[in-house]
Parts: C-alpha cells; structure tokens; sequence
C-alpha cells in the first residue's frame, strides 16, 4: 500500500534528481505494517510509473519496473548489516528488500516540479519471527522515469 501527498504553493525550483528525506516510521495498531514515510522533490516531475509503463526499461523482468525500494538492515555488534533470511529452497541467504511501483504523479506547479510524501505500508509481521530484540533501520531510494537514483534515505533507529 503507497499513499502519496502532493502539495501546491509558490513555485520552487528543485534538481532534476529526485531528493528524499524522511519523515516518519510508526507501526500499525495491530503491529503487522509498518508506516515509513519519506519527503520528496523532484525538479522535472517525472516520478512515477503508469500501468502503460511496462517497456523496457521497466517490464517486469527489469529492475527498473519497481521505482521505490526500501532495504533492512539490522545492528550486529554495532554495526548495521543487510538483513537476511535463510532460503531453503535456494539453500543460500536472501536480503530482504522492498519493492514498490510509485504511481505517476502529475506535476501541480507551472515549472514542472514536485514536491510530496510517499508512505508505505512495510509487511513487518514477516520479519518480527527474525528479530527478536533487535535494532533496525530501514534505507529507501527512488528512481525516476529518467533513471536518475535519488540520495538514499536512512530511518532512525526501530526497535523489534
């Protein structure tokens, strides 16, 4: 689940690299999602992706399909680590990333540019069996219809 909000005032200029920084994480009230919340800007609004979106470079089969990824990494002896979980069938370690497909977002201000929050609803119930009185942080990045890579973004510390 995504929600975006846009917001209209007096016209900006911003890169045409998007930029994130983040705002918010909570926890839903039956503790399975959790709500990571970043702010963005975009100077030339091209953010996001229609379903009509699907030639390359963003079918299905490229990496580039999905434009917002969110990464886990837990603390280990002080130090952050990529999260991850044994796959039995690979018989190797999986990292555990979230990929998203942000909608395309109509640009409000006259120069083009955006500016909004993107929120995502992270399935957390499928790591709380893992981490057991562990320290995460979650880092997000977002790609836009140019390719061009945001910075990447880091939470606060979440404790599970």
């Amino acid at each position: 689940m995504i929600y975006l909000l846009l917001s209209c005032s007096r016209e900006q200029t911003y890169p045409p690299v998007p930029f994130l920084e983040f705002k918010d994480y909570a926890v839903s009230q039956d503790n399975t999602q959790g709500l990571f919340t970043v702010k963005f800007t975009d100077g030339d609004g091209n953010v996001g992706l229609d379903d009509t979106d699907n030639y390359s470079p963003f079918d299905t089969a490229s990496y580039y399909y999905h434009n917002f990824f969110i990464n886990v990494f837990v603390k280990k002896n002080g130090v952050y680590k990529p999260f991850t979980i044994y796959n039995t069938q690979t018989q190797n370690y999986d990292t555990i990333v979230f990929k998203y497909r942000i909608a395309r977002i109509a640009p409000v201000s006259l120069n083009g540019s955006l500016k909004g929050e993107i929120q995502t609803a992270i399935d957390i119930s499928l790591m709380r069996p893992y981490l057991v009185n562990d320290t995460v942080i979650f880092k997000a990045l977002l790609y836009d219809r140019a390719l061009n890579k945001s910075n990447i973004v880091s939470s606060n510390d979440i404790y599970f």
